[in-house]
């Protein structure tokens, strides 16, 4: 299972916990590039790819979930 995660502040982080070793992959887009060693340990066991911006996520990446 694929999800989008964007913003990776406090609540974005409480769910990307929630959703390590549920989910296989996670993409997370948050601007701030400083969020980068939090979402590293909040996804423990899934892997995560960051983006800066929606722009940036390849246009035929394909989610099961989002979360906004």
């Amino acid at each position: 299972m694929r999800v989008l995660l964007v913003g990776a502040g406090r609540m974005g982080l409480r769910h990307l916990k929630g959703l390590d070793g549920e989910v296989t992959h996670v993409d997370v887009v948050d601007p701030n590039p400083d969020v980068a060693p939090a979402v590293k340990v909040g996804s423990g066991r899934t892997s995560t790819t960051m983006f800066a911006t929606l722009d940036d996520v390849p246009s035929n990446a394909r989610y099961d979930a989002a979360i906004i």
